[in-house]
């Protein structure tokens, strides 16, 4: 519940004095209605956004032979401190150092040090960005935050959703940047053993964006989503679970290019559009509303917006002040 500080209810002379001069000096008080039931009750409990916070390999049986997975904005160390160099290095430079770091970190060559295959990942992810001359130009602008949702959640190592897997096939390394074929390089590093223990591989992951409405995420709603493959344009509907925001990566499975081994997956950045009404805060959602001095302290019904519509809660003589918060 909502905390409050309370004008007493029997009031006295004196006491009811005190209320008013203590309103007057803000007037007119706003009392802040928090809470949404469409948003709080319906998305907390969501099974569909349950499925979207599975990590990769999770149940989800509610979206049939879609898997639907979710992640936060990469929060990565610096990017040219990962592989040692100056914000002025060349593209050549880049390139090589990067060389340099994946040698020295690959997991196949390392294998017994775990830490060893976290710097070779955190170096793989930055020189995922800083070989993009569109990436590295947005996050020498803007840092982490001009990459948009491309990160992945946990640090370096887990952006762009990539990965690796030193299963019995050797060394398998997984991008979401359908731009950069980080194979091929590892190809050229270790003399093009690396084709011949993985075999066929998957298809390249793609990556689109929407832009969803509080209204939409409240309740969740299924979007016609549009994206590029190199066959051209392709749309389907998309399910999108309640209580997404911006930042989230929702993945569909097998909605990425085509591969032998099996198509990539979809990755979808999701971006919620300011509202001119309401402010929200994790599941809950905030609006200002005004209150004439005799409602404040005498009490009554007030007619309040929500997402459902208007409420009207009864409040109790003496209960608000300004900037209280209360429940409809």
């Amino acid at each position: 519940a909502a905390s409050r500080t309370l004008c007493p209810t029997s009031l006295s002379d004196s006491r009811l004095s005190r209320c008013r001069d203590m309103l007057k000096r803000s007037i007119p008080a706003r009392l802040r209605v928090a809470g949404s039931r469409s948003l709080a009750a319906r998305a907390r409990p969501s099974p569909l956004l349950s499925a979207a916070l599975l990590p990769r390999g999770g149940s989800s049986r509610l979206l049939g032979a879609r898997t639907l997975h979710a992640t936060a904005v990469s929060r990565a160390q610096d990017y040219y401190d990962v592989l040692g160099l100056p914000k002025t290095a060349s593209t050549g430079e880049i390139k090589r150092k990067y060389y340099e770091k994946a040698k020295q970190y690959h997991p196949d060559t390392n294998k017994n040090d775990p830490e060893a295959a976290k710097k070779f990942a955190a170096a793989t992810e930055a020189y995922e960005v800083l070989s993009d001359g569109e990436k590295r130009k947005a996050y020498d602008t803007y840092g982490h935050a001009g990459l948009g949702g491309g990160g992945g959640g946990g640090g370096p190592g887990q952006g762009f959703g990539q990965g690796f897997h030193p299963g019995g096939g050797g060394f398998q390394w997984r991008s979401d940047n359908p731009n950069v074929d980080l194979n091929d390089i590892f190809e050229q590093l270790f003399g093009g053993q690396g084709r011949r223990q993985r075999g066929p591989r998957r298809g390249r992951d793609v990556q689109t964006q929407i832009v969803l409405d509080l209204e939409e995420v409240a309740v969740g709603v299924e979007k016609s989503v549009s994206w590029r493959t190199a066959e051209g344009t392709e749309t389907a509907e998309v399910p999108i679970p309640a209580g997404v925001d911006t930042g989230m990566n929702l993945c569909v499975r097998g909605k990425g290019e085509a591969g032998a081994a099996g198509p990539g997956d979809l990755y979808i950045e999701v971006r919620v559009r300011d509202h001119e009404l309401f402010v929200r805060d994790g599941f809950d959602i905030h609006v200002m509303v005004r209150l004439t001095l005799a409602e404040a302290v005498l009490g009554g019904r007030v007619v309040v917006p929500t997402l459902e519509g208007q409420a009207a809660p009864q409040l109790p003589p003496g209960a608000v002040h300004p900037l209280s918060r209360t429940r409809p």
